[in-house]
């Protein structure tokens, strides 16, 4: 499924993670990785806060240009370690452009990206590089985060609510569980901090049967392919839930549509895969729904 994967690294710790995700994944699927590295590009008021656009700013750029190199060349000593295909480019520009470009460029099936880079913050930056990928790739994005990297996928986890934009994620949940010899955990939740609470218990049989229909509907498909699963039903905050399931079951990684069963325009990112971003301590893989709709 992923013949080409794209690693943006900024050598960091974060982007130390995703290299070894990377490198994991590109292994198993016997893909060529292609590693890129960003050099940002000053904008008005970078250079205006230095009083000019003189030597203090041409020694930033050339300490950026430098790091940059030494990040790629880090990623491919590592890919090629494991006897992996690798291509490197160091490029100037907004990083969360620049990479989107170029995995248009190379045909990615799959870019990976850090977390958090640099600013080494413990949450997931709205408005960071990383967030901006998720948002506007077209492609599946695999969000690393964790300790390390990991040698092995032992088990996935794949929430739905029943949406063609969850389910988007299935066949990326399906190849994995497929190349890693591990079970697929289908997670529907039922959402109960969207009504009156004076109303809620009403229907929670009916909204608990209808998560359980759309977990089973998922597994079923999953199970036609020949794929282990286990089907769990929850209640509560969707993004809760999912993070403390994933827990519970110790899924390697969670694979999640970013469009839901809220409006056809409306990104997941911003509630519950944002919300699930900011707080997974294991690699988050989100596919966009190729349609756009539910």
């Amino acid at each position: 499924m992923y013949e080409r994967v794209l690693l943006a690294t900024d050598g960091s710790v974060g982007a130390a993670v995703a290299t070894a995700q990377a490198v994991t994944l590109a292994a198993a699927f016997g893909s060529t990785l292609h590693v890129v590295s960003v050099v940002p590009t000053p904008g008005r008021r970078s250079a205006s806060a230095t009083g000019d656009s003189g030597p203090p700013l041409d020694d930033a750029a050339a300490a950026l240009a430098t790091s940059a190199e030494a990040a790629v060349d880090d990623a491919e000593t590592t890919a090629r370690e494991r006897g992996l295909r690798v291509e490197t480019a160091v490029e100037r520009g907004r990083p969360h452009r620049v990479v989107l470009e170029h995995a248009d460029r190379v045909g990615a099936d799959l870019v990976v990206v850090g977390r958090h880079g640099r600013t080494n913050r413990p949450e997931f930056l709205l408005g960071s590089t990383a967030e901006r990928v998720v948002r506007e790739a077209t492609t599946p994005v695999l969000t690393a985060t964790g300790a390390d990297g990991f040698a092995d996928v032992t088990a996935v986890l794949l929430p739905t609510d029943g949406s063609r934009g969850s389910l988007a994620a299935l066949p990326h949940a399906a190849a994995l569980a497929r190349q890693f010899d591990a079970p697929v955990h289908v997670l529907a939740v039922t959402d109960v901090s969207v009504f009156d609470p004076d109303v809620v218990v009403g229907l929670l049989g009916g909204l608990a049967r209808l998560s359980e229909r759309y977990a089973d509907a998922a597994a079923a498909t999953l199970d036609a392919e020949g794929i282990s699963t286990e089907t769990a039903i929850g209640e509560g905050v969707p993004a809760r839930e999912i993070l403390d399931y994933a827990t519970e079951v110790g899924a390697d990684l969670i694979t999640m549509g970013t469009r839901g069963r809220r409006g056809t325009e409306r990104l997941l990112l911003g509630s519950t895969a944002s919300k699930v971003l900011r707080g997974a301590t294991r690699p988050v893989l989100t596919v966009r729904s190729p349609s756009g709709r539910e």
